[in-house]
């Protein structure tokens, strides 16, 4: 029988979750204006990703904050460490629906080797809702249910 890597999160009312056969996998999903708190971007954000922010229309800012969050915990929960590290000691660079891994804490440096193929995603969730999926082997074979 093959092993089945399960992700789930929870927010406001909206539950998801992710399985696959192939790989680990981390799945994430946030209502934006819960990132909205001072002290948000200095907890939760890499220096880079601050900056990029600050650059950004300050209507966007929101959105791209909770796009931020959710695509850090789900790699950190597909890395088998949840929020046991930082979330400022990883970088996404968001390009569209797809995140590309910038830097992480040097304790997943050997995850990332062996999963050369990891892959974020956003995922289009109601409500407004923010939601990402991080698949360490790269396959789509999984499932994700919205509950």
């Amino acid at each position: 029988m093959p092993t089945v890597y399960l992700s789930v999160s929870y927010s406001c009312g909206l539950a998801v979750a992710a399985a696959s056969t192939s790989g680990p996998v981390g799945i994430d999903i946030e209502q934006p204006h819960r990132t909205i708190f001072d002290g948000f971007d200095e907890v939760a954000l890499h220096p880079s990703e601050r900056s990029r922010l600050t650059a950004m229309p300050l209507a966007a800012r929101t959105g791209a904050k909770a796009k931020a969050w959710v695509g850090k915990e789900a790699f950190l929960k597909c890395a088998g460490r949840g929020l046991h590290y930082p979330p400022t000691s990883v970088e996404l660079y968001w390009n569209g629906p797809i995140a590309h891994l910038l830097s992480w804490p040097p304790s997943v440096n050997n995850f990332v080797a062996y999963y050369p193929r990891l892959g974020i995603i956003a995922l289009d969730c109601p409500n407004g809702v923010m939601g990402a999926l991080a698949i360490a082997s790269g396959d789509r074979d999984l499932q994700v249910l919205a509950i």
